[in-house]
C-alpha cells in the first residue's frame, strides 16, 4: 500500500502538469475517453513541438528505425517523453554532444576525458530474442556504453507477470537467454542453472518453497527483473548502467536501494541511480552560457519538476 508522500508525490505531478498546456491542447482520448492530462496530439507534448520520428540521434545502431512511441506518449507524465526531451536537444549541433557528455561526468558517471559520442539511439534492442529495450543508449569512442533506465511517475521498476498458461516461461528465459548473457557480465558470473526445475518462478509467480531461494542467484535475478535486465548487458566492468529516477518518488526506493547494496557488493561506480533533479541543476549551470540550451532545459523543468518546491519534507 502506499504511503501519503507517495500519494501526494503523484497528486503534486498531476495538479502541477496539466497546468503546463493551453487546455485546447489537452483532453486527449484514452480507450475512447478524454481526459484532462492527455495532449491531443504527440507534438503538443514536446516543449518545443518537435518529436523526433527515428531511434537514432547519432549513428545507425538502431538501423535507423522509426521511434516506437508508447501507448502513453500523449501522457503529459510519459517517462518516455520526458527522457526523448532531455536527452534530443544535445544531438541537434554537434557542438551540444560534448556538453552532455560534461553532463553526465558532473553528475557522477565515469567518463573519462577525449572520448566522444560514436552512437547514441533510444529504445535501443540489444537482443531482439530477449527483448530488453534501453531507454536511451550510447557508444563512446573508447568503446564503453552507457545505458539508461528512465522513470517519472512509475511506482515499480518492471517484474516478472504472471502466465497461467505457460509453467516453463521463466525457466525456458533463464536457460536460452539470461543464463548466457550472465557469462558474459562481469556481475553475475556466479550464476547458474537451477536444479529445482525453476520452481521459485512456475506460472510468473514467485513461490518461496524452493529451499534454495534465499541464496539463489536466480530467484535474486527475476526479483529485480527489470534491474537485472539492464545490468546484465554490461559486457565489461567499464560499461556504465544508469538508473534515472525523480528522487522525490519514494515509490522506488526499495529498488534504489537494491542498485545502491548491488553496486557496493560488486564495488562499482558504474552501476548508479541518478536523480533528475539533480541532472538538471547541472545542466541549468552548464548551459548558463548558452541561452538557447539554458531557456529549453529550463522549460523542462517548469514542466516536469516544479512541484517539487512544493512537497514538503
Amino acid at each position: 500500500m502506499k504511503n501519503k508522500k507517495e500519494i501526494q508525490y503523484t497528486q503534486k505531478v498531476k495538479e502541477h502538469i496539466i497546468q503546463v498546456l493551453p487546455p485546447e491542447q489537452l483532453g486527449g482520448l484514452y480507450h475512447g475517453i478524454s481526459y484532462p492530462h492527455i495532449c491531443k496530439e504527440l507534438r503538443f507534448n514536446f516543449i518545443d513541438g518537435n518529436p523526433p520520428a527515428r531511434c537514432d540521434l547519432k549513428g545507425e545502431l538502431c538501423n535507423n528505425r522509426p521511434l516506437p512511441y508508447h501507448q502513453y506518449a500523449c501522457h503529459l507524465n510519459s517517462s518516455q517523453v520526458l527522457c526523448i526531451s532531455f536527452f534530443k536537444k544535445f544531438f541537434e549541433k554537434a557542438s551540444y554532444e560534448g556538453l552532455l557528455l560534461s553532463i553526465l561526468h558532473t553528475a557522477g558517471l565515469s567518463i573519462p576525458e577525449n572520448v566522444c559520442i560514436v552512437n547514441a539511439c533510444f529504445e535501443y534492442e540489444p537482443s531482439p530474442k530477449e527483448r530488453t529495450n534501453f531507454d536511451f543508449y550510447l557508444e563512446l569512442s573508447d568503446g564503453r556504453h552507457i545505458s539508461f533506465e528512465i522513470k517519472y511517475t512509475e511506482t515499480e521498476f518492471g517484474s516478472i507477470r504472471p502466465c497461467p498458461q505457460d509453467k516453463e516461461k521463466y525457466g525456458y528465459k533463464w536457460q536460452e537467454c539470461y543464463f548466457p548473457l550472465t557469462q558474459t557480465c562481469p556481475y553475475f558470473k556466479e550464476s547458474s542453472i537451477c536444479s529445482h526445475h525453476f520452481q521459485c518462478v512456475q506460472f510468473g509467480k514467485f513461490n518461496l518453497s524452493c529451499p534454495e531461494h534465499q541464496k539463489c542467484s536466480i530467484f535474486e535475478f527475476y526479483s529485480h527483473y527489470q534491474i537485472s535486465r539492464n545490468i546484465v548487458f554490461a559486457k565489461n566492468p567499464e560499461d556504465i548502467v544508469v538508473f534515472l529516477t525523480p528522487r522525490e518518488n519514494h515509490s522506488l526506493n526499495h529498488e534504489r536501494q537494491y542498485i545502491d547494496l548491488f553496486a557496493k557488493k560488486h564495488n562499482t561506480t558504474n552501476i548508479l541511480n541518478l536523480y533528475w533533479e539533480n541532472l538538471l541543476e547541472i545542466t541549468l549551470s552548464a548551459t548558463q552560457s548558452c541561452p538557447k540550451l539554458f531557456d529549453y532545459f529550463q522549460q523542462l523543468k517548469e514542466k516536469y519538476f516544479l512541484y517539487n518546491d512544493h512537497i514538503e519534507h
